[in-house]
């Protein structure tokens, strides 16, 4: 069975061997119009198996959904300029839809030439398609500097997903390290959601019917349809959707107050770029033994090169240390001196912000007992 795109209609193929039977297609359907046949009968589909899908479809998140339809409506326009012989308008924004065999290797290279940041929705995960030898990709990844956050779930609540990530694949992935030893992989529980969507540098989505981490591709075709996006504004929507559903995570993570848990909210927050939110719960909150993990990820931005992030996360952090009602305190003392180090760090890898920062707050930088 096949969804024309163009025209909204769906056809039937018959095929032996190596060739179509079209005559049998038409017999097949002049049977179905003859309401004769049904198609569930013809497909083998049980009344359960429809309601089931129902369900799921009634699940589907409302905006992923959106954007779908959006997408759809684009490729299809584009298709449509084709057939009737008309080049469409040249533009480097595509949206390109991939089929069964075609998605895999178009998702493995996608991530392979990745640069800073990987956000995949996967609502299973398991260790049959993040096996060896993609977790040695991600890990590649990790190692020159691309951040990763995954995240998945169906279920409604997180203590009854009917299909959860392995718990030693779970720990697999978080125990790859970046070479600040900070976490290269986010995996959290999201759930309550059927979209499958994999956002690469906030410049290309996967938008479509693929479980990417639990389906490889390589049996069988079954339908499956992705859309490869490079539209700009259908991949900001995408990547704000899913940027806020994490950061809600992160909320969720850092109320629990455990220590690991207040770690993964803290990175979370840096890799999407809300790195003042996560300095802001630390001074809110009190929970001033997470400042010193909060400057390792602001070492580890210098060193990727995004400096320019922290000059107001900084100010407040000094601010901060100006005003402690006892300045003398060894838990201000050592948040002092790593200050100091950030501070280094930046004028050593000679960042155009470093000499503005340090004009900007001479007097509080003397006050403390920094200078350069």
């Amino acid at each position: 069975m096949l969804y024309n795109t163009i025209n909204d209609k769906v056809n039937f193929q018959v095929r032996g061997v190596d060739r179509p039977l079209p005559q049998i297609s038409i017999w097949i359907e002049s049977q179905l119009q003859a309401q004769n046949i049904s198609l569930p009968i013809l497909f083998g589909v049980s009344e359960e198996d429809i309601a089931q899908k129902e369900a799921e479809q009634a699940g589907n998140d409302p905006v992923v959904e959106a954007n779908i339809v959006e997408i759809r409506r684009r490729v299809t326009r584009e298709l449509l300029l084709q057939v009737e012989g008309q080049k469409p308008a040249q533009s480097t924004e595509t949206a390109v839809q991939l089929r069964d065999v075609e998605i895999r290797p178009a998702f493995l290279k996608a991530l392979e030439e990745a640069q800073e940041q990987i956000i995949i929705y996967s609502p299973w995960v398991n260790e049959q398609v993040v096996d060896d030898d993609f977790v040695s990709l991600l890990e590649t990844l990790v190692k020159k500097g691309v951040r990763i956050l995954i995240g998945h779930g169906i279920g409604q609540h997180e203590q009854r997903e009917d299909r959860p990530i392995p718990p030693a694949l779970q720990q697999r992935l978080r125990a790859i390290r970046t070479i600040e030893g900070t976490p290269g992989i986010i995996t959290e529980w999201l759930g309550n959601s059927h979209a499958k969507e994999v956002i690469i540098d906030r410049k290309i989505h996967f938008n479509g019917s693929h479980n990417w981490l639990s389906y490889r591709g390589d049996h069988l075709p079954r339908g499956e349809t992705v859309y490869q996006v490079t539209i700009v504004s259908e991949v900001e929507k995408a990547y704000s959707h899913l940027t806020q559903r994490f950061l809600q995570r992160a909320q969720t993570l850092w109320a629990r107050g455990t220590e690991e848990e207040c770690r993964r909210a803290l990175c979370i927050d840096w890799y999407l770029g809300y790195e003042l939110d996560a300095l802001m719960w630390i001074l809110h909150d009190g929970r001033y033994s997470y400042t010193s993990f909060w400057l390792t990820l602001a070492r580890q931005a210098i060193y990727q090169g995004q400096a320019e992030r922290l000059p107001i996360p900084l100010q407040m952090l000094i601010k901060f240390c100006c005003t402690a009602p006892n300045s003398q305190h060894p838990g201000i003392i050592e948040l002092i001196k790593e200050l100091k180090n950030i501070l280094k760090l930046m004028k050593r890898k000679n960042h155009p912000v470093f000499s503005q920062f340090i004009g900007d707050n001479q007097v509080d930088l003397h006050q403390l007992g920094i200078g350069f």
